[in-house]
């Protein structure tokens, strides 16, 4: 973990970026080829059209005081990183594709931004740990014992995540697929 210099709030701050790899379909059916072709995105022999990759970092600091470690300045910073994909050819194509396309992207982002939200909570559930967190004696101990519950809430959270894939079907159910 990382310690910052003292300070009274607590926050959670989110940032995202995103990152576009390109298609260039010709007809609406060439969309899916498209995907499929050009998609950087593979995780074992699965291929997916969209991704949304996380980092989360907590920031505090411990202070003694009357013999007791105690947590303040939190703050947790998470960082999100989108690819997607985005028509290369959009001023050359006619409105068929273009309209099928940003239909597909909107639901596609819908569903990426589902990661965002359940990353979100898990900033919040780790500054609201961290808020609770009793004084100890030993800030060393406290400092492995805030470790030990932001790693729990972060394997959570990624089994949240994948939850959300499964019962989504990394998106169709929410009209992120293309036939």
């Amino acid at each position: 973990m990382s310690i910052l210099p003292a300070s009274s709030i607590a926050d959670v701050v989110i940032s995202t970026t995103t990152h576009h790899y390109p298609i260039a379909p010709t007809s609406v059916s060439d969309i899916k080829y498209e995907l499929r072709s050009q998609s950087p995105i593979k995780k074992g022999k699965a291929q997916f059209h969209g991704q949304t990759q996380w980092h989360l970092q907590p920031y505090y600091n411990l202070s003694k005081h009357h013999g007791l470690c105690r947590v303040n300045a939190i703050h947790i910073e998470i960082n999100g990183v989108y690819t997607l994909p985005k028509l290369a050819n959009a001023e050359h194509v006619d409105n068929k594709i273009t309209s099928f396309f940003a239909a597909y992207y909107e639901n596609l982002l819908t569903h990426e931004k589902g990661h965002e939200t359940l990353w979100y909570e898990a900033g919040l559930k780790i500054e609201e740990a961290l808020e609770r967190f009793p004084p100890h004696y030993d800030c060393q101990m406290l400092n492995e014992q805030i470790a030990s519950k932001v790693t729990e809430i972060i394997e959570r959270y990624k089994h949240k995540n994948s939850e959300y894939d499964h019962s989504t079907e990394h998106g169709k159910t929410q009209g992120a697929f293309v036939k």
